[in-house]
């Protein structure tokens, strides 16, 4: 029943364990083996029992390191990324960066822009697109060179 030879070993000194501790209630009337394989049968549903308790436990702490890891991880990921777009947005020229800023992150409309700059819709769509394709391609480039430099260092 059980694989683990010293594991089964245990159990055999549990039951012979049990057979001595209870050596003065044994009825010499009744059956010694029924006896005997009753108190290896319970053993052994035991050792099962707690190593399906155990299994669920490793499982559960397994869940639980892994959402505290995934967790931090997100984090660190979300923080690395806000660090990437402030340099990127930084490294964009003067005008597409105040256009970026205002729509992106401030959420202003295009018409609303346009007023504040002075400059026409369709000025502030093309400089916005351009700005946006800048951007993904910063962001594109330095996520390629952290891999790289991350696998260089590790490996």
């Amino acid at each position: 029943m059980v694989k683990d030879e010293d594991e089964a070993q245990e159990i055999l000194q549990d039951v012979f364990i049990r057979i001595w501790n209870n050596r003065k209630n044994i009825d010499p009337d009744k059956s010694f083996q029924s006896y005997l394989f009753s108190i290896a049968k319970n053993l052994v549903r035991d050792f099962f029992r707690k190593a399906a308790l155990d299994r669920k436990l490793q499982e559960m702490l397994i869940a639980r390191g892994t959402e505290l890891y995934d967790h931090i991880e997100s984090e660190l990921y979300h923080k690395e990324s806000n660090a990437i777009l402030k340099v990127a947005i930084e490294a964009l020229p003067t005008q597409r960066k105040a256009i970026f800023t205002l729509c992106k992150m401030e959420g202003k409309s295009y018409d609303e822009v346009a007023m504040m700059m002075g400059i026409t819709v369709s000025t502030v769509g093309n400089q916005l697109v351009k700005a946006t394709r800048s951007v993904k391609e910063y962001f594109y480039f330095s996520r390629h060179c952290i891999a790289i430099v991350a696998a260089w260092l590790f490996f």
